[in-house]
């Protein structure tokens, strides 16, 4: 097939939509289909698009909000000159318009959570809701990257046969089981120390706090614990604040913004990963790809029971769920674990097991494929490549 994507969040900047863009983009050419991306110009930009295996092109814009509005003249080019066969948009804003052309090819919009609950103040969020709505319901299908954020389509009043779960994915080649390397673990001091890992922004809902409340419990029984967590944010300085108050500064390291290399490594120094994340107003974990990576390494996770985060992990098969926001909860499943290799290394090789069989984002593309390929059968109709689409 020949297909664009269009989405408001793509590399060189970085996040949960532009790792789903990029596994997917992998997972489709490696399946010998054709695609152009539509994303917004960025510093940096040129040096990625030189090495990706697919056609990029860039809209000018102020800011990534106003890449929906941006994208009309460019978009309307690409449709006349390239004709894809469909269009899939990474985000709701980005398919605002072409939805409402009169004659459009076939319009797949993805749905990762946060977006379907944020509203702007009045007096525009009325009309804000209502054109969310009206383009999630005008598209040929919505394609949710959990149950959780498939109920939130249907709480837009999208025809339910038109939604579609579709879990993210990771790289096992990527992510797989290993030895860290012994500069990493003499740096972090973690010789001998059970390790517990985080890999997130450091916003409130990820729940970072509530995990740090968990480790002053164990440390009654795990002196030597050692908590890392990776990644920041606006949150950070509260956190650190925390971790003072809790008289956790032995137990706890903020790592930063870390490289690929050193992420993998971390994810195969842990005994057990950790995500914490809850819903904040608006703010909601849609899936959480962190827990796939650490799974992907043979590692056994824990989670909390709140937005797509049960799609991503297999309650006492790959990891454990737990109540969100309850320390007490989060630190007995994490004694359990720590003191109970097999245990973890049950969860830990089922997890790596899902993700080699059901969980790569080569599944996860020839799923999007078959979403396509039905909806697009579904129009009967044979159309020559220089005719009109069938919308």
């Amino acid at each position: 097939m020949r297909l664009t994507l269009v989405s408001q969040d793509y590399p060189p900047s970085f996040g949960g939509v532009q790792s789903w863009c990029l596994g997917i983009l992998q997972g489709l050419i490696a399946l010998g289909h054709r695609v152009t991306v539509l994303a917004p110009e960025q510093p940096g930009s040129s040096q990625i698009d030189r090495r990706a295996p697919w056609r990029v092109l860039r809209v000018p814009c102020l800011t990534t909000n106003r890449f929906p509005l941006a994208i009309t003249p460019v978009f309307l080019r690409l449709l006349w000159e390239e004709r894809p066969d469909a269009v899939v948009h990474a985000q709701w804003p980005g398919a605002s318009t072409v939805v409402r052309l009169p004659r459009r090819p076939p319009v797949f919009v993805v749905t990762h959570g946060r977006e379907l609950l944020w509203t702007p103040p009045e007096p525009l969020a009325r009309a804000y809701r209502w054109l969310r709505a009206s383009t999630l319901q005008r598209a040929d299908a919505v394609i949710s990257v959990s149950r959780f954020t498939r109920e939130l389509a249907l709480n837009l009043k999208v025809l339910p046969h038109r939604v579609h779960v579709l879990p993210n994915g990771t790289d096992p080649e990527k992510f797989s089981p290993g030895e860290p390397s012994s500069r990493l673990r003499e740096y972090l001091n973690a010789e001998g120390r059970p390790v517990v890992l985080t890999v997130a922004r450091l916003v409130e809902r990820k729940g970072i706090d509530v995990t740090l409340r968990s480790i002053r419990i164990l440390r009654t029984t795990h002196t030597d614990l050692l908590y890392i967590v990776a990644g920041d944010g606006p949150d950070r300085g509260r956190l650190e604040g925390l971790v003072a108050r809790l008289g956790l500064e032995k137990n706890v390291r903020f790592l930063g913004t870390v490289s690929e290399e050193t992420l993998l490594d971390l994810y195969r120094l842990a005994n057990v990963f950790v995500m914490m994340s809850r819903s904040e107003g608006f703010d909601v974990e849609g899936f959480g790809v962190a827990l796939l990576e650490a799974n992907a390494c043979g590692k056994a996770v824990i989670g909390a029971r709140e937005g797509g985060i049960p799609d991503a992990i297999e309650d006492e098969v790959t990891g454990l769920l737990v109540p969100p926001r309850d320390e007490h909860a989060l630190a007995a499943a994490l004694g359990r674990l720590l003191n109970d290799p097999k245990l973890r290394e049950r969860l830990g090789h089922a997890g790596r097991a899902k993700v080699v069989e059901a969980r790569s984002w080569h599944h996860t593309a020839a799923g999007l494929v078959r979403i396509l390929e039905d909806r697009l059968g579904s129009y009967r109709v044979l159309r020559p490549r220089s005719g009109p689409w069938p919308c």
